[in-house]
């Protein structure tokens, strides 16, 4: 197989919004840098599906508010287990960092010449921010409105962008430290060698490890596994944070849930409006807490013909709806009730980093959803994307720097060359890749999903390490089934890692509620 290889200061692995603040940040800090994506750089990844909201406190004091008050907030939310100095490097650096996506041409919504402020569930101020996204026409993707601006200065500052490539192994030299990766040309169909001083992951969550989820097609866990498997440090990895209200009637939208602050009111089949049978916040519980009771009534038998139950808007008068909700107003076209159901949303866990977005590998550095440590049992609403941009640019800048103290020559190629084969199946039986990866995302929606139990998660380990053999045992025939091989071993790993952590966290806390 033919290998395509290249030198660069500053690898960027995912082309979201994390991604595209760590090149920017790099390049501006003089390295030669690199972003590749599986899909497309800037249109592919969890960014592209989100709402669009930021949780930062612009202006300190402001009707009360404070980055400390935002920090304690994510502390309170994610159960006192997230690691403090990143959640207030988060808050503290959030105010920057907005106005930084300003300058870059991003669109804010704004009121009287102000940034539209909103509440959110879990947050105690109205410090909930929203980029612009009127000018997109999908309801599905209005995280292009983030994106574009981005992307489009990408383009400008002579960042190399690589479309469709799979990583699959980061390498390491005899010292133990990051010096590159290895991966797929999914267009060209050729192995794919580069070498870089620094390697920044911001590969985004895993929530397609489940059956029912909120997240694009590649959010198949790429990063963890890979930085597992170089022997990174990986924490929190069983807080899968489960979206309590995705549309599930004629198309699946993910819910802002500052809709409950603002009237809001989640019912069962019968009607009941439940949510206070589960907690003293009712509508306005935390993510973890509501998806919980969702699935709970659905569970009992009061939940609607889609497996949900019923969102009812008539609260909300119709002028809140089209000023904060437009899109979701748009696509309700009148309609005041709407069936929801939890979906997987977002991976708390993740990459352990420090203040600077460096891991536990020398030259590795991580930031977004990649990394872990900021949310804790429980991610508040808005702090996924303040949290990418804010290690993006502090990971982008910490890389360069990091690359700018290294040699010129990064490694010899030819002693990385091996380890892509294609020599056909050792027992002449190809495997059923489709039905694998099926029957993994059932595993982990049954026995890894909002509610746990021992016995489920000792099936699920078991089932993954079967899997794990029968893939790593395998020879492919040709490029395509090569592919399927290493990306499905990839998504065991991180299905591995999951469960695992829920298997050692023996008592409920968050997101991860055992039974």
């Amino acid at each position: 197989m033919e290998t395509v290889t290249f030198n660069t200061d500053v690898l960027v692995i995912g082309g979201g919004v994390a991604g595209l603040c760590a090149a920017l940040e790099a390049k501006s800090n003089g390295s030669d840098v690199t972003i590749l994506a599986k899909t497309k750089v800037g249109r592919g990844g969890n960014t592209l599906m989100t709402r669009n909201g930021m949780a930062a406190v612009m202006e300190e004091g402001f009707d009360g508010d404070s980055t400390v008050s935002h920090a304690e907030d994510t502390m309170k939310g994610g159960l006192q287990i997230n690691d403090r100095k990143l959640v207030e490097t988060m808050t503290s650096h959030a105010p920057k960092a907005i106005t930084r996506l300003i300058e870059l041409g991003v669109p804010f919504l704004k009121e009287e010449d102000q940034l539209f402020r909103k509440g959110s569930p879990g947050h105690s101020h109205k410090r909930f921010l929203t980029v612009d996204g009127s000018a997109v026409k999908s309801p599905w993707i209005q995280g292009i409105a983030l994106m574009s601006p981005l992307l489009e200065k990408v383009s400008e500052t002579g960042i190399r962008i690589v479309d469709n490539i799979a990583i699959t192994e980061l390498l390491k030299d005899k010292e133990g430290q990051v010096v590159g990766a290895r991966g797929l040309d999914l267009k060209n169909n050729k192995a794919q060698l580069i070498s870089s001083k620094a390697v920044i992951i911001a590969s985004g969550g895993a929530g397609r490890l489940y059956a029912k989820n909120t997240n694009a097609a590649d959010a198949t866990g790429d990063g963890y596994a890979l930085a597992s498997l170089a022997g990174a440090k990986i924490r929190d990895m069983e807080f899968m944070q489960f979206h309590p209200a995705v549309v599930i009637e004629g198309g699946r939208i993910v819910m802002s849930t500052s809709i409950f602050a603002d009237g809001a009111v989640l019912r069962n089949s019968e009607g009941k409006a439940f949510m206070k049978d589960y907690s003293d916040q009712g509508d306005i519980a935390t993510r973890d807490v509501m998806a919980q009771a969702v699935f709970s009534e659905i569970q009992a038998g009061r939940g609607t013909e889609l497996d949900g139950v019923q969102l009812d808007l008539t609260r909300i008068t119709k002028e809140v709806m089209e000023s904060k909700y437009k899109p979701l107003y748009d696509f309700l076209k009148g309609r005041e009730f709407i069936q929801v159901a939890p979906s997987a949303h977002f991976t708390m866990g993740g990459i352990v980093i420090d203040e600077k977005g460096q891991t536990t590998i020398p030259g590795l550095f991580a930031a977004g959803e990649a990394a872990g440590g900021v949310h804790g049992a429980n991610r508040l609403a808005g702090n996924a994307l303040t949290e990418a941009v804010v290690f993006g640019f502090i990971a982008g800048k910490e890389a360069a720097s990091f690359a700018s103290a290294k040699p010129a020559l990064f490694f010899n190629p030819a002693e990385y060359e091996a380890g892509f084969s294609t020599t056909g199946s050792t027992n002449g039986q190809e495997p059923d890749f489709k039905k694998l990866r099926q029957d993994l995302i059932k595993l982990m929606n049954d026995c890894v999903g909002i509610i746990r139990t021992t016995e489920g998660l000792k099936d699920a380990q078991q089932s993954i390490q079967q899997y794990y053999h029968q893939m790593r045992d395998y020879n492919p025939k040709d490029f395509d089934n090569l592919v399927k091989q290493k990306q499905l071993l990839l998504m065991l790993e991180t299905a591995k890692l999951v469960t695992e952590a829920s298997l050692k966290r023996t008592k409920s806390l968050g997101a991860h509620y055992r039974t």
